[in-house]
């Protein structure tokens, strides 16, 4: 992960903000948008080895998943 000051993180994410302003088809841009705001804006570094897209999950563990976020 990059280490990026508060100042520049607020340029990078205002700058992103702006450049996905109005874009089009949400789904089919899901992806770009997740890869660029991770990389642009929160400084990782490689973000497409940290992130799976639509990966098989059973109901139950995303159920135990949700639960456990909103304890």
């Amino acid at each position: 992960m990059q280490n990026m000051d508060k100042a520049k993180q607020g340029l990078a994410a205002q700058q992103f903000a702006q450049d996905w302003a109005g874009r089009g088809y949400e789904k089919g841009e899901s992806q770009t948008f997740w890869l660029t705001l991770l990389s642009k804006v929160l400084g990782v570094n490689d973000p497409d080895k940290v992130i799976r897209f639509e990966d098989q999950v059973m109901l139950a563990d995303l159920f135990s998943l949700y639960q456990s976020l909103t304890k």
